[in-house]
Formats: C-alpha cells, structure tokens, sequence
C-alpha cells in the first residue's frame, strides 16, 4: 500500500500519497515555479512550509512568544552580535537566521530572553542540534541533561557530528 498523508491545508482530513502536498481541492491554483523562477518559488514553499509547521505543529506558547516584540528585539541583537555567523561551523548566514536557545525554550523559564542562552546557527547546525535533542529527551535523564548543558558542550557535539557526517561521506567511495 503507498504512504498517505493528509492534504496540508489547515483542517483538511484528505489523505493524499506522501508525494503530494496537497488534496484537489486545496492545490494552488498554478504552479509556482512556472510562474516566478525556482529560486523565489523555494522561497515561496518555505515560507508555506513554516506558516504550514508554526500553525498545525509548533506548541501554540511557543508561537505566541516567538511573534512578541520583546522576542523579536532580542532577536535581532544576538544576531548583530553574533555577526550574523554561525557560532558552531563559523558560516556566515546569508539568508534567513536561525537564533536558537542554548537551553530548550519549553525548559528555559527565565532564560528565555537571556542573551547569555541565545546564539546564532546556520541550518545545518541547528537541524543537528534538534536531532540531538530529541534523542536526549528520550533518555531517562534527558531533561536534566539538556538543562545543565552548556554553550561549549553543544559546539563540541555538533561539530563531531559535522566530522562524523564528512568522515562517513568520504568513506563511502
């Protein structure tokens, strides 16, 4: 049997084949790469993409804290502070700018707002960083773990899964 997901329309229940993105109803009425170019259509399915994640799966605090004022400002502090340069891998990010909490914002308290808890990453960084995360989170003292870890302890983990990852990629010819 093919894999099924539903239609990606907010509250649409139409299961449609994992390819897809969305039902009959709900796909876009053209194709927007035909329409404006693939570089801007990329732009385009991302920003659907994170509308997409930020309504149906981001828990709704989160969401309300992320579009504050006061978030926003911080925000674009560490990022001038940071010189808008990955603080893991040293890459200067050229298009949008991920500010990640070094403690998880759902475990961060007062720390939310603490520039000392806020760094800038590229998108590959961050997506190793969740990675790991999660797979710390399922351990019996994930929490714990995740609370007490520190801005060198990330970079250090990060950058020997960035090591490992390119050690692996070179092995396999």
């Amino acid at each position: 049997m093919p894999r099924v997901k539903y239609c990606n329309h907010k509250g649409c229940q139409v299961l449609v084949p994992a390819s897809e993105r969305w039902c009959d109803k709900h796909k876009p009425k053209f194709d927007v790469k035909k329409v404006i170019g693939d570089e801007r259509a990329q732009a385009v399915y991302k920003r659907m993409a994170n509308k997409e994640y930020n309504e149906n799966k981001r828990d709704q605090d989160a969401n309300k804290f992320y579009n504050s004022s006061s978030w926003r400002q911080i925000r674009g502090y560490v990022v001038a502070r940071d010189m808008n340069t990955c603080q893991v891998c040293g890459n200067v990010n050229t298009n949008r700018k991920i500010v990640d909490h070094i403690h998880r914002l759902k475990s961060s308290g007062d720390e939310r707002l603490d520039t000392n808890n806020l760094w800038t990453l590229c998108y590959k960084c961050h997506d190793i960083k969740t990675t790991q995360e999660q797979q710390i989170e399922q351990r019996s003292d994930g929490e714990n773990v995740l609370k007490n870890a520190t801005k060198d302890w990330w970079k250090f983990n990060i950058q020997h899964e960035i090591d490992r990852r390119k050690h692996t990629s070179q092995n396999r010819f």
